[in-house]
């Protein structure tokens, strides 16, 4: 066949007038487009359309915000599949125009028609593309994507035929994409469901909770599997809450069902194990049946680490209120001796203490408050070295040892003496962060509950800390003082100290030149003596 100017243009048809049909009914139903990877679908789609039109190059392109980009392109040539390019709209605006406006672009010499002469010097000349046929993949009436066949050679008469197995295939494209999408949806939220420690279920309300699906996560909530529970085949869930809960449980069901709202509940359940489990439940009413009876979707969740952490911090906070109330208003020796008395007693514990180094010698410590099994020891000093205090201040962090502690510190009296098994310590440190001291508990049996201990003594550390800082600089001040005194006493030359030029105080030098008693110069002015 020949165009205007004398162009040779090869043609090709298709077998008969069936083979549209025929060859997409047998693509359609080829299994390596729905099983396999969305790739290898692609791929394989790209070789087929080859062998049956026999173009050198068949592509398959997504159109994103303005961009096309290569999910596949086969090459004849050389057997390869290759993906990746890009072309922007900013650099073929006819080719991109045309996409927009039509089903198909059938440029029988590519280099020519307008829609595709764009690609010639960059594109179609470098490989020898002489036509093009492409059709676009459409979602919602919109473009976003072109299955694309380039014949290498010279320009190519596009059949009707090959227009209409251009246009199927790329529906068929769409189909493939949207079932793989779906797919990997599928495959994405059920691995959500089967991976995720909660129980997602749907259930019939008014067929004792029978459970129409409930993911895997149920057994690791409850002990039972889910084909166990789904249809009650084995046991209902309903049966394995603990009865106590049961009326709640049914009261906040029936509440939802009849007022069509969502509900949440928090209840215990007996484990396959037989221990009891706290579980939250979320979910709505999705379906109200005309009978009374109600489809539920839900959520549950195991919350009893939940449980027993509230637990826990209730009783911290108790605990504290109680040695807070213990204090409160103390200072001073009374502040040291009640903590020490109330830090044994709320963690059941032999002994509670708070030492701090000594004043001249900081390789020795001195007890300010000694609590053994409720007697207050008389303060002694003992040496700091090989104890775990001596561990506590070098590290300045709390320090365990919640069992064995004399075969760590063998030359330890106190703890020998006293047959010390277990040792919590924690220092006490200035504003600056300077050792001062430490406040610990001992104990005769190995310590159970360290961590609540641990959270207690570095809680009321930091007021321990603030009294025996308090302590400390009190104790140096009046040092300073007497200190000043004696000097003010024995000086040699008279020193008075004047308030509102009156004298305020004076020392006995004062007193002798003046020749007169201590309450006779005190609050008179130097005036009266001239």
């Amino acid at each position: 066949t020949r165009l205007g100017g004398g162009m040779n243009i090869k043609k090709t048809t298709l077998r008969n007038d069936d083979a549209v049909q025929s060859f997409y009914l047998d693509l359609a139903r080829d299994s390596q487009l729905w099983d396999h990877q969305q790739a290898q679908a692609l791929q394989h789609i790209c070789v087929r359309v080859h062998q049956a039109l026999n173009t050198a190059r068949v592509s398959i392109w997504m159109l994103e915000q303005g961009t096309l980009r290569c999910l596949n392109l086969y090459d004849a040539n050389t057997g390869l599949h290759t993906n990746g390019t890009t072309l922007s709209q900013a650099n073929y605006p006819a080719y991109f125009a045309a996409l927009t406006e039509t089903r198909f672009i059938d440029a029988h010499d590519a280099h020519s028609d307008p829609r595709t002469r764009e690609f010639s010097k960059n594109y179609l000349q470098p490989l020898g593309i002489g036509a093009l046929l492409d059709a676009t993949m459409r979602t919602g009436g919109a473009t976003n994507g072109v299955l694309c066949l380039e014949h290498v050679g010279s320009p190519r008469l596009w059949t009707s035929d090959e227009r209409a197995l251009a246009i199927v295939v790329a529906d068929l494209i769409t189909q493939v994409q949207s079932h793989h999408t779906l797919k990997d949806t599928v495959s994405h939220f059920n691995s959500l469901l089967n991976n995720m420690p909660s129980a997602a279920y749907r259930c019939e309300y008014g067929n004792r909770w029978a459970m129409n699906y409930v993911s895997p996560g149920i057994t690791k909530i409850s002990g039972y599997r889910a084909d166990e529970l789904i249809n009650n085949i084995t046991l209902c869930y309903a049966d394995i809450i603990l009865p106590s809960d049961k009326e709640q449980v049914d009261a906040v069901l029936l509440d939802a069902v009849k007022g069509k709202h969502d509900f949440e509940l928090e209840y215990r359940i007996r484990h396959k194990d037989n221990s009891i489990r706290w579980v939250s439940e979320y979910g709505r009413v999705a379906d109200n049946k005309a009978d009374g009876n109600a489809s539920l979707d839900g959520v549950i969740n195991d919350i009893t680490e939940q449980k027993l952490a509230r637990e826990t911090r209730q009783q911290q906070q108790n605990i504290i209120s109680e040695i807070s109330h213990g204090i409160s208003g103390t200072t001073g020796e009374a502040f040291f001796n009640t903590l020490a008395e109330e830090l044994a007693n709320v963690l059941h514990v032999d002994c509670g203490y708070i030492s701090k180094l000594a004043d001249k010698d900081d390789s020795m410590m001195e007890s300010i408050a000694t609590c053994v099994k409720g007697d207050l020891l008389p303060d002694f000093t003992y040496s700091l070295a090989q104890t775990p205090c001596e561990i506590v201040l070098q590290k300045k962090t709390t320090i365990c040892y919640n069992a064995d502690v004399l075969h760590s510190f063998p030359n330890d009296a106190f703890l020998r003496d006293m047959a010390f098994e277990s040792y919590l310590g924690t220092p006490l440190l200035d504003a600056n962060g300077k050792v001062l001291g430490v406040l610990g508990v001992l104990h005769s049996l190995p310590m159970i509950d360290t961590e609540l201990a641990r959270e207690l003594l570095q809680i009321f550390a930091m007021r321990a800390s603030t009294e025996l800082e308090r302590k400390i600089t009190e104790h140096a001040l009046r040092d300073s003082q007497r200190h000043y005194q004696s000097l003010f006493e024995s000086a040699g030359d008279a020193i008075f100290v004047m308030k509102d030029r009156m004298f305020a105080d004076c020392n006995p030098v004062t007193l002798e030149m003046f020749g007169c008693k201590r309450d006779e110069i005190i609050g008179h002015s130097p005036i009266e003596f001239s």
